[in-house]
């Protein structure tokens, strides 16, 4: 076994980065940590590891974003961060004079690479750690460095919020603010050399100092420091699974995941953890996490048995209820040795049915002032009592823990003085009363049964804690309203509350008033994870209701909440009538529209402005008010999953209707007042509830459109931009063009940048990425993790790093948060193309949805063009020949591919012209967006405007890599749980994203080159193509579509079941009438995490109308980027001449679904 005797301590000579005893020397260099933190396929380590998974958008995950190691480890090993630090900030040093005493410093930080790289850095300088959990309140992390002493403060941008508001009330200590990570700061600092210091004291000394500071949750009060020595962490922690174990972990690095992390490296086994402070709890999310984790194992562990994929899944209750209500849920944990939980209690119900499942469950019982002391690890074949735990059997145990009896059936259990991972003690002699109540076996020795906390906190299900004293104590204040109250939610996913009005209490003047004031009041005093909605509050009257107390008049818990259990329940499954119900039981179908109206937008208001504390600022006037819109988005006023769950509840409870009545996205798809309201009205009648669909108000849509057009066609007046100096000689010829590219984070910005810099320098001189970054990563590091993920060599990048910038901005803000001097460098081009291909895909919002960001962006883009045209015809005002500055803007075929339905073209084509007409655009709000955003364009004359209308883009021909999000992919994909695909009479057209982008790319070369050296392929077009732009008068309009499509959708089937088939023999994918695959389809999982090809399901009932559909093989689909029946109405003719698609594409093959098959990972090869 492996002993470490101490970590870190300044200038270690025996080993970089972590001190070991030399006989017994680990091989792996565990400084290291920073480079096997993230692990890639073609780059890894043999030895103790740690991966985890980031992802810059909580709303579109991406598993494959795996960064170089090699290239991470280049720049950010800890070691060159400790140098850095030393050298570039105010942290203390040991020196000869202070090398025996203790330094502490706070770190706020989110659980990731940056923060155990800076972690590992403090470690090496000697410095004991504060972490700080980054959702504390300011007063609990100013309370923690003062008990701490810490001298200063290490925070990332990240956090800027929490740093304002630290900045403002810290004093004592220095904040040291780390900009936008690890990864964002210069590499020539990083890799920065200075002096190696000396160390002052031994590994045994250093081993008994403190290596890091937790802190108690705070539940009681503040909270609380608790120490952790060096030789806890590298020689004490259990590793109670055999070896051989890859663990996957859900818990962050600032809590039990740091404990994980060193018990794996104990046992040198790898441990993988899951993004959860930037990826979304959800099941699809967890399995690809794991997916990718097991992967990367196998490919970078190569020398290494098969017993290091994943294995042990390490988890809460909270996760474990999750996954097990999904249908894959189960098949998941039974691929894990072990299944641990810890933080919280799991339901009997769900452990018993995961054990007879044969999933070997085993409870983890800890604290962070004792360290791991008990779980339910067993002879799994024979012992299938999962939730009773057992004492490890250890002389140290033995005489340093103990069990007081409290009762017959109840005991509280000690830990005595000398247990080695006690940080704290609560009792004179030095022993630690856990506060936690346990039953013993009847017949097993050793063996305990968790009953809860024994002071009264509610431990919710993903393990947060609350001590609801406080709060009942506010409500006790109204003592002539409220007589008692009791909160509740153990083992539940957020609290509710039973009060005890007074006797009578309806004879008071306005005593819902009142309550309401109460509730926000207690709601301001508590954390927002356990803010009481007043949905879920169960009213009972003194006198009449019974109310359990003790002999001494105090209320019994435990009583109260089994009186009362089935209202509790009834409140969670929403059947329960709280107190804005006790008078309201309605029928939606009396209701008349304005009736209706108001009821919905009062519970949308509610549930927006109410919810939390956060929220309290605006009272219910003034929530009115800024709601006053029936159609304004509610996204935009703060609609997340816990508001939409309440909206839902609320509407349930209103109008009596059953948990399974609104689809489980009710309010996600309709997120208006208006389109609510128009739900509803449309079920009026109609028994089958999923059938009603809401009927879009056409002319309204029309209007609004119309409306955006005209708002932000209103150009700026705006000064050029300072100017650099012409250099001598430069006449502006030859030296290339300057593209400035958004969007090349997505699949085409990325193959559009590859495809730019494929180009020469006399042609592209320079590609500036404009990026938006909202985590705090730079933008340098998002490009080049984007094309990680779409599998595009990142020596593209690597080499052409001269020629290329990144800069962060922000569509909605004005001048996109981009100032003059982040943007003058740029005024010496010879000419400036924009490429802008950034818009949000998301074909369930409605067109209000784009305004902010997309329509605001694209009218602050031009704007920018503006100023960059005066600039550079300033600059060149003097030459023969000036170019001039265009903008390109990736459109959709959607934004007119309603036209067959229009009548004023005899031949319904949709042609290459602006057409000023939006009811040919396709009736879902993206498509409306490009509608605008391509009037807006044609508005604006100061420069060359192109509009690229794309059809649908599939993968690469490369790699195949296929966006799974995208319409074609979520209908293949269906598969996977209809076991079909429906027979469709249609020709599809897809067009290769790297095809699409060589286009482009083409495009701005010719526009570039009028004056250059020609190719072949560019002077076939280029005399046609200067004479069209003399000719036409606003926007260019190309469409690109493969014209290839003589391979019908029937075959495609056919090479889509093939490929299945070969990746796995037991599945069978039917071809069936469309009719039947829309009913499999309405069946299967509704979860649309693991099954997100539902989310389509009414847009593709409402593309088949119900003729077509009675004609079932006859079915005309218009997905998103194709027009009508193989793109027929589509004419193409100036994009042929132009850009040669049709001598660029070819048709669909088997060998492109072999690779879409591949890289969409649907199926295991």
């Amino acid at each position: 076994m492996l002993r470490v005797k101490s970590l870190g301590g300044q200038g270690s000579d025996e080993m970089e980065g972590v001190g070991f005893d030399s006989k017994e020397m680990i091989s792996e260099n565990l400084d290291r940590l920073s480079n096997i933190w993230l692990w890639t396929s073609k780059h890894g380590t043999n030895g103790p590891s740690a991966s985890y998974f980031k992802n810059q958008h909580r709303k579109s995950a991406t598993f494959s974003d795996l960064p170089n190691v090699k290239e991470l480890h280049r720049k950010l090993a800890s070691n060159r961060f400790a140098n850095y630090l030393a050298s570039h900030t105010s942290l203390p040093l040991r020196t000869q004079s202070n090398g025996s005493e203790q330094f502490t410093i706070g770190l706020l930080a989110e659980s990731g690479p940056d923060f155990l790289i800076t972690v590992l850095a403090c470690f090496r300088l000697g410095l004991t750690i504060l972490l700080l959990a980054p959702q504390l309140p300011t007063e609990h992390v100013n309370h923690l460095l003062k008990e701490t002493h810490s001298s200063h403060l290490l925070v990332f941008e990240s956090n800027s919020i929490k740093l304002d508001e630290l900045r403002k009330t810290l004093t004592g200590v220095e904040i040291v603010n780390l900009s936008y990570g690890v990864t964002s700061i210069n590499p020539n600092d990083l890799t920065e050399e200075i002096p190696e210091p000396k160390r002052w004291i031994s590994y045994e000394e250093e081993g008994s100092r403190n290596a890091v500071i937790f802190h108690s949750s705070g539940t009681t009060g503040l909270p609380k420091p608790i120490n952790t020595l060096h030789e806890y962490l590298t020689s004490n922690l259990p590793t109670t699974l055999n070896e051989g174990t890859s663990s996957f972990c859900t818990t962050p690095l600032y809590h039990g995941g740091f404990s994980d992390l060193f018990r794996s490296l104990n046992s040198l086994d790898p441990i993988c953890f899951f993004a959860l402070d930037s990826l979304p709890i959800t099941f699809d999310n967890i399995y690809k996490s794991i997916q990718v984790c097991a992967k990367s194992i196998g490919q970078t562990q190569k020398n290494v048995s098969n017993v290091h994929q994943i294995n042990t899944f390490l988890t809460v209750p909270y996760i474990l209820r999750l996954i097990k209500s999904n249908p894959d849920g189960i098949a998941l944990l039974q691929t894990m040795k072990y299944v641990c939980f810890g933080g919280a209690s799991l339901e009997d119900t769900i452990g018993d049915e995961l054990v007879r499942e044969g999933i070997n469950l085993a409870s983890r019982y800890g604290s962070s002032e004792s360290g791991f002391l008990l779980s339910s690890y067993r002879d799994f074949e024979s012992d299938k009592d999962w939730n009773w735990l057992r004492e490890p059997l250890t002389p140290i145990g033995d005489k340093t823990r103990t069990f007081q009896k409290i009762d017959d059936s109840t005991y509280e259990l000690i830990i005595k003085k000398g247990w080695p991972q006690m940080a704290v003690h609560n009792i004179p002699n030095g022993d630690f009363a856990t506060g936690d109540l346990f039953e013993p076996h009847s017949s097993k020795p050793r063996t305990w049964r968790y009953l809860g906390r024994g002071d009264d906190i509610i431990v919710l299900s993903n393990g947060e804690k609350l001590n609801p004293n406080l709060a009942e104590e506010i409500l006790q204040e109204e003592s002539d309203l409220v007589s008692s109250s009791l909160i509740f939610g153990s083992r539940r996913t957020h609290c509710g509350l039973v009060v005890l009005l007074v006797s009578d209490f309806g004879k008071l003047d306005n005593w819902k008033g009142r309550w309401n004031k109460l509730l926000e009041k207690v709601n301001r005093q508590l954390p927002s994870f356990a803010q009481i909605w007043p949905e879920m509050v169960i009213f009972l009257e003194a006198g009449i209701d019974p109310w359990p107390t003790s002999s001494k008049g105090l209320k019994q818990r435990k009583q109260i909440n089994d009186l009362y259990l089935d209202k509790i329940d009834g409140l969670y499954s929403s059947t329960h009538m709280s107190s804005k119900d006790l008078d309201m039981k309605l029928d939606y179908q009396t209701l008349d529209e304005e009736e209706l109206k108001k009821l919905i937008k009062e519970t949308v208001t509610e549930a927006l402005f109410d919810l939390t504390a956060e929220d309290q600022s605006l009272n219910s006037r003034q929530a009115s008010m800024a709601l006053k819109d029936d159609d304004q988005d509610l996204f935009e006023f703060g609609l997340n999953s816990l508001k939409s769950i309440r909206i839902k509840m609320s509407l349930q409870r209103i109008f009596n209707l059953d948990a399974q009545s609104l689809p489980m996205n009710f309010v996600y798809e309709y997120p208006t007042v208006s389109k609510l309201k128009n739900y509803f009205i449309n079920l009026k009648g109609n028994a089958n509830l999923e059938q009603s669909r809401v009927i879009n108000d056409k002319g309204h849509d029309h209007d609004l459109m119309r409306s955006l057009v005209q708002k932000y066609s209103s150009f700026e007046i705006l000064p050029p931009l300072p100017r650099l100096p012409v250099q001598d000689g430069d006449n502006g010829r030859g030296s290339g063009v300057t593209v400035l590219l958004t969007g090349a984070t997505g699949s085409l910005g990325a193959h559009i940048l590859k495809k730019l810099l494929e180009r020469p320098e006399n042609e592209i001189r320079e590609v500036i990425c404009l990026v938006r970054t909202t985590d705090g990563r730079n933008a340098r590091d998002r490009v080049f993790e984007s094309f990680e993920s779409r599998r595009i060599s990142t020596q593209h990048l690597s080499e052409n790093e001269k020629r290329l910038r990144f800069l962060r901005f922000d569509l909605s803000k004005n001048g996109l948060g981009i100032s003059d001097e982040d943007i003058k460098f740029t005024t010496d081009a010879n000419q400036f193309v924009i490429i802008h291909a950034a818009w949000m895909v998301d074909f369930l919002k409605p067109l209000p949805s784009f305004e902010r960001e997309n329509l605001k962006g694209l009218q602050s883009l031009l704007n920018l063009l503006g100023r960059l045209a005066k600039s550079t015809d300033a600059v060149h005002q003097q030459a023969e020949a000036v170019l001039p500055s265009k903008f390109i803007l990736c459109s959709s075929l959607s934004s007119v591919s309603n036209t067959k339905s229009c009548n004023e073209d005899p031949d319904g084509l949709a042609r290459e012209i602006i057409t000023h007409d939006p009811n040919r655009a396709v009736e879902i709000g993206y498509a409306q967006s490009k509608w605008v955003a391509e009037e807006i364009c044609d508005e604006f004359g100061k420069v060359e405007v192109t509009v690229l209308r794309i059809g649908q883009l599939c993968g690469d021909l490369e790699t195949g890599v296929w966006n799974k999000t995208e319409y074609w992919p979520l209908l293949i994909s269906s598969c996977r749980f209809t076991g079909c695909l429906p027979l469709l009479d249609r020709h599809p057209s897809w067009l290769p994203v790297d095809v699409c982008a060589q286009a482009i790319v083409e495009d701005v070369v010719i526009c570039a080159r009028i004056s250059g050296p020609h190719d072949n392929f560019l002077d076939e077009v280029e005399d046609q193509i200067s004479s069209k732009r003399n000719e036409d008068k606003g926007a260019t309009v190309y469409h690109l579509f493969n014209p290839n499509t003589t391979v019908p959708w029937n075959d495609i089937v056919k090479m889509v079941q093939k490929q299945v088939k070969q990746r796995d023999e037991s599945i069978n994918v039917e071809v069936v009438d469309s009719l039947k695959w829309l009913e499999k389809l309405d069946e299967s999982e509704s979860d649309l995490n693991l099954n997100p090809s539902k989310k389509l399901l009414g847009m593709w009932k409402d593309q088949f109308s119900s003729q077509r559909i009675h004609e079932k093989s006859k079915m005309d689909m218009k997905p998103e980027g194709t027009s009508f029946h193989e793109n027929q109405n589509i004419d193409s003719t100036l994009a042929n001449i132009d850009l040669q698609l049709e001598k660029r594409c070819g048709p669909i093959s088997e060998e492109w679904i072999d690779m879409f098959i591949s890289a969409m990972e649907l199926f295991p090869s």
